[in-house]
C-alpha cells in the first residue's frame, strides 16, 4: 500500500470505529471457520451475507 492509501486509511479510522463496524462479521467468520475445520470440512458454512452499509 502506498503513502496515499496509508493516509486514507488513517483518515477513515479517525472517523469510523472499525471494530464496531466489522467486529460481529469477523467473529461470525472465525466461528464458521472453526466449525469447518473441526468438522473436517463436512459442514460447509452458509453463503456470506451482503456487506453492511455505512451510515455516515
Amino acid at each position: 500500500m502506498g503513502r496515499k492509501g496509508w493516509r486514507m486509511g488513517k483518515a477513515i479510522s479517525a472517523f469510523l470505529d472499525m471494530d464496531k463496524l466489522l467486529g460481529k462479521n469477523f467473529e461470525d467468520g472465525l466461528a464458521n471457520l472453526d466449525a469447518a475445520v473441526r468438522s473436517g470440512g463436512q459442514n460447509a458454512a452458509p453463503a456470506p451475507q451482503a456487506a453492511p452499509t455505512l451510515a455516515l
